[in-house]
């Protein structure tokens, strides 16, 4: 909360116009690394990390390498389609479950 505060109080205070600020905090790379953390949150909230845990569990029964071998599958096919960094936070709740 507190890392918000420059982007409405510089404007307000005329120290920077709200045109520059705003350029500061929508750089890419942040906004990148905030959706793919909002996505991680969301899959945890609705529980699609457990069953997606679960349903490899089911699959591939409990041996060691089936399970690595069924989360690399499912990295590379979440990585298909989101970059790197966003899949990688989107493993971690389904990983950890």
């Amino acid at each position: 909360v507190t890392a918000m505060l420059p982007a409405v109080v510089f404007p307000m205070l005329g120290v920077i116009p709200a045109k520059q600020v705003s350029k500061l905090y929508c750089n890419d790379s942040l906004v990148l690394v905030f959706s793919s953390f909002v996505m991680a949150a969301a899959i945890k909230k609705w529980g699609i990390d457990r069953k997606l845990a679960l349903w490899v569990v089911d699959y591939v029964g409990p041996q060691p390498k089936g399970l690595m071998a069924a989360f690399m599958a499912l990295t590379l096919g979440i990585g298909l389609f989101m970059p790197n960094t966003s899949t990688a936070s989107v493993m971690i709740p389904l990983v950890t479950s």
